[in-house]
């Protein structure tokens, strides 16, 4: 924790001339870079895993949709019932797993 905070110390001590789109240099904190370690072996494969099961589940959403929808003779469900359908189940989840993980709300600048 110490060696965190002599590191923000030595940043904010530390003025360096940064450029501003408009070509104008100004006085700003350095930045220290600190060698970043890279994911592990195990964390790759359960990330190539993870993406494997979003390509088979994006995969199946036009089969599915066409099943709920049915034929044109004979149809199941309103198109625009289905639509409406994916798109508060996917916004359902998402609101799920953003309380889940303890995700920060968005900055109202943003």
């Amino acid at each position: 924790m110490s060696a965190e905070r002599g590191l923000r110390a030595a940043r904010d001590a530390t003025p360096v001339l940064a450029a501003r789109a408009g070509g104008a240099a100004v006085a700003g904190p350095a930045i220290a870079a600190a060698p970043l370690a890279g994911p592990s072996s195990a964390d790759e494969t359960r990330g190539l895993w993870f993406g494997l099961l979003g390509v088979v589940i994006f995969a199946m959403t036009t089969p599915m949709t066409r099943l709920a929808v049915g034929p044109a003779t004979d149809p199941q469900l309103a198109p625009l019932f289905v639509v409406a359908g994916r798109a508060a189940l996917a916004g359902l989840l998402s609101v799920a797993y953003l309380l889940r993980s303890g995700a920060p709300p968005p900055m109202r600048s943003r």
